[in-house]
């Protein structure tokens, strides 16, 4: 998805603060507009205010600031890295909001699939062992993941911010792919195929504590007319958590082009209630 425009990394961070802050996973299959969200919202809070986690194996296609030691903000290329150094670039953003030394206004993990996969790989080692050089019986290894999976998501929650902020204080975004699951009531239609519910594919404790520690997950969708929608609502085979649904809630938003005016994230806050304060 390639940017139309060069972020310059001369600008100054500027507090901005909002009336609350959004966490969401927003999942699909490739091309289906995730990280094209993720981008426009970065543009909307302002790359001096983001910080990306790329943990992504795919090479980003779109063009965005670099992070460095001199400009700690934008693309943090952390590709195939273990979880304790995603972690400890969590928390390193954590501490330095937290001293007031660079406050970020939003935090974008992709994807979150990915991170999974290498952190498994990771526990159980090159030759079967844990990170602790011991072998591991798979209780062992999903125990291990279930506490790397509440330190970093306790460390990237959302929350408010204060003299002790709770969590980053940021908007979290992240990306995961699609997992399909046989319908549960109605394993097949009148045909005899299979029926599937979509959901963000995260195994064991990342897709059993991921709804618990959101404020919504999102499909995105990309039409057969090459159009790109955001589901807000659940369907009868798709997941869709949303804490924010009302009656009047719209059932999906239409995602914009790339280079559109329109924002998706401030149409996604503004449906949310979240404002600019």
């Amino acid at each position: 998805m390639p940017m139309q425009k060069k972020v310059s990394k001369e600008a100054a961070p500027k507090m901005r603060e909002w009336s609350r802050y959004l966490s969401a996973v927003l999942y699909g299959y490739a091309g289906s507009g995730k990280s094209g969200i993720c981008v426009r919202a970065a543009e909307y809070v302002g790359w001096e205010r983001t910080l990306w986690l790329h943990t992504d194996s795919n090479v980003p296609t779109y063009e965005v600031p670099q992070y460095t030691a001199e400009s700690p903000f934008g693309l943090l290329n952390l590709q195939q890295e273990p979880i304790e150094k995603i972690i400890a670039a969590a928390e390193g953003a954590a501490y330095a909001a937290a001293h007031k030394q660079w406050k970020y206004d939003l935090i974008v993990l992709d994807s979150v699939s990915e991170l999974e996969f290498v952190n498994i790989a990771s526990i159980e080692g090159a030759k079967g062992g844990s990170k602790s050089g011991k072998k591991n019986d798979g209780r062992q290894v999903w125990g291990q993941e279930m506490d790397d999976v509440w330190r970093l998501m306790w460390t990237l929650a959302a929350g408010a911010r204060g003299e002790k902020p709770i969590g980053m204080g940021a908007h979290l975004l992240m990306t995961a792919h699609v997992s399909e699951h046989p319908h549960p009531t109605m394993p097949r239609d009148a045909d005899g195929n299979p029926v599937f519910i979509l959901r963000p594919h995260m195994r064991g404790y990342w897709g059993k504590g991921l709804d618990h520690r959101l404020d919504a997950a999102l499909y995105s969708e990309r039409t057969q007319a090459g159009k790109r929608k955001l589901y807000l609502k659940p369907t009868g085979s798709v997941h869709v958590l949303n804490r924010f649904e009302t009656r009047d809630s719209p059932s999906s938003l239409d995602i914009p082009e790339i280079d559109a005016d329109e924002n998706p994230f401030k149409q996604l806050l503004d449906v949310f209630g979240i404002e600019e304060i």
